[in-house]
């Protein structure tokens, strides 16, 4: 159970992050949520647009659910290839209605090297049309079909220009008070963004905000 795993590691775990795929895709879901909630978990879902229906979210609101993540890989043509036709528009509809709603939204990222060049122009794009949501990206992983991607593409240097443009983006986006709050899911951009000394990056350890996985310490996915 949740209560004997936390006693065993002397842990409070107060993030629960529900996965699919589609977590929906299971009959019994809302029934785990109605256990979550009851135990005051935050419940976090990363799911498909499809679910973003407004009986869906009067649903999830009533089970504790506080924010649902869907994917964005891309511009429309890019994303579209990856997820499927038609995804990008349902995409972009879920997240109006995400916002419309008590639930809140987040976008997540998935970092290519056929979508790399997309990432900024999308960035702005959900500004310019308003959407309100956490925004993040990672590196793919060179595992399944993404094996066929070039690896070679993502560079040390590539990956520094653009997490110092990811940086520059996030101040300006916040000096303009968008809508659109980009997040440092890469625990890199934390060193650079506070600018550690040499003596801090020797001793990692002591910054659990530059590295290390949260499971099992704050949240269980």
């Amino acid at each position: 159970s949740i209560e004997k795993f936390e006693k065993k590691y002397d842990v409070c775990i107060p993030n629960f992050i529900i996965t699919g795929g589609d977590p929906f895709a299971r009959n019994d879901t809302f029934d785990f949520l109605s256990v979550l909630n009851a135990k005051k978990k935050n419940i976090i879902i990363l799911g498909i647009p499809e679910q973003v229906t407004p009986s869906n979210i009067r649903r999830m609101h009533e089970h504790g659910v506080k924010m649902y993540q869907v994917s964005l890989d891309g511009a429309k043509q890019n994303h579209d290839l990856m997820r499927g036709q038609g995804s990008f528009d349902k995409t972009i509809a879920a997240l109006h209605l995400l916002n419309r709603s008590p639930i809140h939204s987040a976008i997540m990222f998935t970092l290519t090297p056929d979508n790399a060049n997309d990432m900024f122009p999308l960035i702005d794009y959900l500004d310019e049309i308003g959407i309100k949501s956490h925004f993040t990206f990672d590196f793919v992983v060179y595992e399944g079909n993404a094996t066929e991607y070039n690896k070679e593409y993502i560079t040390p240097d590539f990956a520094e220009n653009l997490f110092k443009t990811y940086l520059r983006k996030k101040a300006e986006l916040i000096c303009r008070d968008s809508q659109i709050s980009l997040i440092n899911k890469v625990k890199l951009l934390n060193v650079l963004e506070n600018e550690f000394t040499q003596k801090d990056i020797q001793e990692f350890e002591k910054f659990s905000s530059c590295g290390g996985c949260y499971n099992g310490f704050s949240s269980i996915s």
